[in-house]
C-alpha cells in the first residue's frame, strides 16, 4: 500500500493512505468550501447545495424547528411536532403524533342521565373508556282494599360496567327507566318500573309493581344485567301491621331507600330515591300509594 505524504511548515506532516489498487486512480482534492468528496469510477469533488434528500440520508429540510420532535414522512421532508403546552406528552392518532396533555389519573368527569326516555351522550375528545352505572325504575305502589294494605313496589335493578374501547365522537344511547305508577285504584296493583340501559353494553330492568291487599304480593326487585357487577332491586315491604293501617314501604335501589307506605289514610311518605320502589296504601284509604321514583344512568370518565 502506498502513501503521500505532504511536508507541512512545522514539523508535522499529513499523510494520505491510498488503498491497494491496480493501474492508476485519480484523486480531485476540493477546491471550495462545502465540497466534498464523492465516489464513481473516480474519487472527485462535488459542491454541495440545497437539501440532502432523505433517499441519501438526510432530512430533506435545510432547517430545524428548534425544540420540536422530528417524525419521518417515507420519502419527503422531515415533520415537526411542537411541544405545546407545558406537561404535554405525545399521543398517536393511529397516523401520527400529536402534543397533547397528559391524561388525568382516574375518572374526573361525570356526567348523569336522569330525565325519562331515550338519548344520546356523546364520546369527549381523548376519553376511550368509562364507568357507567345503570338504575332501572322503581315499582309503583299497590293500593289497599277490603281492610288490607297494599304492598311496596320493587326497587329498580343495577348493573355497573367498565366500558373500554369507545371512540371519541361518537355517540351512546342512553335510556333511562320510568317510574311505576302508583295503582289506579284502591284493589289494584302498582305496574312495574322501566328499563335503563346504556348502549348494548349494560341494561337493568325495573322493580316490578307492588300488589294490591287480595293479591298478598309484594313487588319483586329489578334485575341487572351485562356488567361487571349485576345487582338486584329490593323486594317490597309485606310487614304491615295487624290493623292494616299502613302499607309497605318501597323496595330500596343501589341508591337507597324506596317510598314509605301511607298511614291511616294519611299521605304517603316521602318518596324514594333514584329507582327505589312506591309505598303502599294503608287499609282505609286504599287510593294513596305512591309512585316509584324514576331510574339513573351515571357515566364517569
Amino acid at each position: 500500500m502506498s502513501s503521500i505524504v505532504i511536508a507541512g511548515d512545522t514539523s508535522g506532516s499529513v499523510t494520505l493512505q491510498a488503498p491497494a489498487v491496480s493501474g492508476s486512480t485519480t484523486l480531485t482534492l476540493p477546491t471550495a468550501n462545502g465540497t466534498v468528496l464523492t465516489s464513481g469510477s473516480s474519487l472527485s469533488a462535488t459542491q454541495l447545495t440545497g437539501t440532502v434528500g432523505v433517499a441519501n440520508g438526510g432530512t430533506g429540510a435545510t432547517t430545524l424547528t428548534s425544540n420540536n420532535v422530528l417524525l419521518g414522512n417515507g420519502t419527503s421532508a422531515v415533520q415537526f411536532v411542537a411541544p405545546g403546552s407545558n406537561g404535554n406528552i405525545l399521543t398517536s392518532n393511529g397516523t401520527t403524533w400529536t402534543s397533547a396533555s397528559a391524561p388525568a389519573g382516574g375518572f374526573s368527569n361525570l356526567v348523569t342521565f336522569t330525565t325519562p326516555g331515550t338519548s344520546n351522550w356523546t364520546i369527549p375528545a381523548g376519553v376511550t373508556k368509562c364507568k357507567v352505572t345503570v338504575v332501572g325504575g322503581g315499582g309503583g305502589g299497590g293500593g289497599g282494599s277490603g281492610g288490607g294494605a297494599g304492598y311496596g313496589g320493587g326497587g329498580g335493578g343495577t348493573a355497573i360496567e367498565l366500558v373500554t374501547g369507545l371512540t371519541p365522537g361518537n355517540t351512546v344511547s342512553v335510556t333511562v327507566g320510568a317510574a311505576g305508577a302508583r295503582a289506579s285504584a284502591q284493589g289494584n296493583g302498582g305496574s312495574a318500573g322501566g328499563t335503563s340501559s346504556f348502549g348494548a353494553f349494560c341494561s337493568a330492568t325495573g322493580g316490578a309493581g307492588g300488589g294490591a291487599r287480595q293479591e298478598n304480593n309484594a313487588g319483586a326487585g329489578g334485575t341487572g344485567s351485562g356488567g361487571d357487577i349485576n345487582i338486584k332491586g329490593g323486594v317490597g315491604d309485606t310487614r304491615v301491621d295487624s290493623n292494616n293501617s299502613y302499607g309497605g314501604s318501597g323496595g330500596q335501589s343501589f341508591f337507597g331507600g324506596g317510598g314509605l307506605g301511607s298511614i291511616n289514610g294519611n299521605s304517603a311518605g316521602t318518596a324514594g330515591t333514584y329507582g327505589g320502589g312506591g309505598g303502599g296504601a294503608s287499609w282505609n284509604n286504599g287510593n294513596n300509594s305512591t309512585d316509584g321514583a324514576q331510574g339513573i344512568v351515571v357515566i364517569e370518565y
